[in-house]
């Protein structure tokens, strides 16, 4: 019976233990992170005191990913407020298409802190870029190389008049793929000493 007991034991610990350290708690993990950023070298300068004239350039950053598959292709709507939308060019080797308001991106295979697309917008008083889900599909997401589509974390840009707070996803939740249990596998099994 005692070894039984240690095979029950040891069957659940292993069961438990896979489920503990999911990247995400949301039901398809493997989020990416997507910025708009004024600057061509960091992708976390979201705001700018002063409007950006015209044309003005901001950059569109791949800033980071679970880790668990690089991107292939997105979907998403770009969403200026007192803002003119000028277009996107890809940094090559990515492309974009379509109108803001379906913006379809192809990359093959990038991961985080990527600089991938120049966007062009004219401001002359202050506004808002800001992502949203695609007019034609309703979808905000990045599609994986292992094919999957996952739902989209972003941080959009904003100038003067519309912040300093960027509009977000959820806000310190950009980046933030971390272990469901911060348990060590080591207490873990001291609880079955």
């Amino acid at each position: 019976m005692k070894r039984f007991m240690t095979m029950v034991s040891v069957l659940a610990i292993c069961v438990f233990a896979t489920n503990s350290f999911a990247s995400d708690p949301d039901p398809i993990p493997g989020h990416f992170g997507w910025t708009i950023s004024t600057s061509s070298v960091d992708p976390n300068v979201c705001y700018s005191a002063v409007p950006l004239g015209g044309p003005g350039t901001v950059y569109l950053w791949l800033e980071c990913d679970s880790g668990q598959t690089g991107a292939a292709a997105s979907e998403w709507q770009m969403v200026p407020t007192g803002l003119f939308w000028g277009g996107i060019a890809g940094v090559a080797p990515y492309l974009f298409t379509g109108p803001p308001t379906d913006l379809l991106g192809a990359f093959g295979n990038v991961s985080s802190q990527t600089l991938v697309g120049i966007i062009t917008v004219f401001d002359f008083g202050g506004g808002s870029l800001c992502f949203a889900p695609s007019v034609a599909n309703n979808r905000n997401i990045t599609v994986g190389v292992d094919g999957k589509g996952y739902p989209n974390k972003w941080r959009g840009l904003h100038t003067a008049g519309f912040g300093p707070v960027c509009c977000e996803t959820k806000a310190d939740d950009l980046c933030a793929w971390t272990a469901v249990e911060t348990e060590t596998w080591g207490s873990i099994k001291s609880l079955y000493r």
